[in-house]
């Protein structure tokens, strides 16, 4: 079997708007099951796959919209119940107004 994708926006990541932070790049996981894990951060074209082997195939992010240091802390606690975000994230990500959610 052969595992084929075509990516875009590779090099260059999803911008952020108004200070947001930018988005993550698409790619590619092959974790063969025999042999070391590899990362791909381009297309793939007639990569062969073993019986065994997983693929997995990340989309890129959406970049930010806004300075994350003045998001709201009861969005940024929202995000936290809800799974989005871990603590340790969001404080490095969200600053202050992290420890204010």
């Amino acid at each position: 079997m052969f595992a084929n994708r075509s990516m875009e926006r590779v090099q260059c990541p999803p911008w952020g708007l108004w200070g947001g932070e930018p988005g993550a790049p698409p790619h590619n996981v092959v974790e063969p099951a025999q042999g070391e894990r590899q990362e791909i951060a381009h297309g793939i074209n007639r990569y062969p796959l073993a019986a065994g082997d997983r693929v997995t195939m990340l989309t890129g992010g959406g970049g930010g919209w806004g300075d994350p240091a003045e998001r709201d802390p009861a969005a940024i606690q929202d995000d936290l119940r809800r799974g989005y975000v871990t603590q340790d994230r969001a404080a490095q990500d969200y600053g202050d107004a992290a420890s204010q959610a």
